[in-house]
């Protein structure tokens, strides 16, 4: 029986060689049968080509964010629908208008994860200005806080300029919107306009160090963020097992192109993926808890085609190890 403090969300097979339709609406449908709190999905327009092999996975098949989680807010009654994270390359009354559909067509809770985005292949296809990408997230979020709680918004900014403008229905609940990034420059940005910070894979060590500067951050502004992660995580009967179904170089790799150091070894990014027998699996996950770690959207990417198999074993004998 699933008991934790913490909230545990799953990351939806929408993506890479292993999605379907009916892998989608079924890992949902588990999800929600086993007690976890929300469903996430990535966002990505296209994938260049260069970047299709990333994370230790080949991703070409990428199903649309805000459809996805539609078709499965329809089919299950008690999951909060997330995105981590979408980029701004919709024009914000458009989102605006999607995401109070969404919240009107499944009665559901949203978590709204925007970040600045990473490919300028996407940007540059979309004609949107890559070299503008903190204005464009400042405006998203100032449009969409707007629009979700006041009618006849008038906005006058350096990208976006509109009047008169109401969206109807607008989402039945609050919603609130997470800053995807987990950089010194994101942080600051997150406290002055996000509700929370949902980055991605980190190291143990460099979780206690932003976590440090956030409580800093949070302390001279009077504010306090909600905190996830979208941890990388594998279980199994044997850490060997766990170990063997994810491309640790790869990682070892990717920490290094996008952390703050360089890494040569698995033992160097210790935290960056969380993998072992369900003991030690939830070891890892407490640890990042008592750094302040408040929501875990489980990455099971390298297991998509065992993934209900995946969350049933952690549902069962993780989540209840974890405060």
């Amino acid at each position: 029986m699933m008991a934790s403090q913490t909230k545990f969300g799953v990351l939806l097979p929408h993506f890479s060689k292993h999605c379907s339709r009916e892998r989608i609406i079924d890992t949902a449908k588990k999800a929600d049968e086993l007690g976890l709190d929300s469903a996430w999905v990535r966002d990505h327009v296209f994938i260049p080509p260069e970047q299709r092999d990333h994370g230790g996975i080949k991703e070409d098949l990428f199903t649309e964010p805000l459809l996805t989680l539609s078709s499965i807010g329809t089919v299950t009654n008690d999951l909060t629908l997330g995105t981590a994270i979408l980029w701004p390359c919709r024009h914000p009354i458009k989102l605006a208008q999607n995401v109070g559909t969404l919240s009107y067509m499944t009665d559901s809770d949203i978590v709204l994860g925007i970040g600045i985005g990473r490919f300028p292949q996407e940007f540059e296809a979309l004609d949107l200005p890559f070299d503008r990408r903190p204005e464009l997230i400042t405006e998203n979020y100032e449009i969409l806080n707007r629009l979700f709680n006041e009618t006849d918004v008038d906005f006058e900014g350096e990208l976006y300029e509109f009047e008169d403008v109401t969206i109807h229905p607008r989402p039945d609940s609050e919603v609130p919107l997470w800053y995807g990034g987990f950089s010194k420059i994101a942080i600051r940005r997150a406290i002055d306009i996000a509700d929370g910070i949902l980055p991605g894979r980190c190291t143990f060590t460099e979780f206690e160090a932003k976590m440090e500067f956030l409580s800093e951050l949070e302390e001279e502004h009077g504010r306090e963020l909600s905190v996830g992660m979208v941890p990388v995580v594998s279980v199994a009967e044997t850490t060997e097992e766990a170990e063997a179904k994810l491309n640790i170089p790869k990682l070892v790799e990717e920490a290094s192109k996008y952390g703050d150091f360089e890494y040569e070894t698995k033992e160097d990014i210790e935290g960056y993926y969380i993998a072992g027998t369900p003991d030690e699996t939830a070891a890892q996950i407490q640890r990042f808890v008592d750094m302040g770690l408040e929501h875990v959207v489980l990455d099971m990417r390298h297991a998509f085609d065992e993934v209900e198999e995946m969350m049933t074993l952690i549902a069962d004998e993780v989540i209840p190890q974890v405060d």
